[in-house]
């Protein structure tokens, strides 16, 4: 019988960019993709009905010059989540969000996690 090594604990941060709270939240998983969540509402935690794109450009520190970007499946009222075989090695990145909104206006979120 093989033993599978359990995942490691994901990694959630919050902040408040351009007027809209948004929360992050990276998995990474040793033996299958890594997965990212993010959750964003108004400042007053109510969904947003216009998001028309949600990206992600995640960056590694010690390599900055090479960036992943992923566009983010609307899953649930107001999470948008990234399920890819890009591996996320232990270091620490960078996370840019770039939500577009129907009328045109981007808003970036700049997150910094360690894995």
């Amino acid at each position: 019988m093989q033993l599978r090594t359990p995942d490691l604990s994901p990694q959630v941060v919050v902040q408040e960019c351009g007027g809209l709270r948004v929360q992050l939240t990276v998995e990474r998983r040793r033996q299958s993709a890594a997965v990212a969540d993010v959750l964003i509402t108004d400042a007053a935690g109510q969904i947003l009905p216009d998001l028309s794109r949600v990206v992600l450009a995640f960056t590694r520190t010690t390599q900055a010059n090479a960036t992943t970007t992923l566009v983010a499946q609307h899953r649930e009222a107001g999470h948008y989540t990234t399920i890819s075989q890009f591996l996320l090695m232990p270091d620490s990145w960078t996370v840019e969000v770039i939500m577009r909104r129907a009328n045109g206006v981007t808003v970036n979120c700049m997150f910094f996690v360690a894995l």
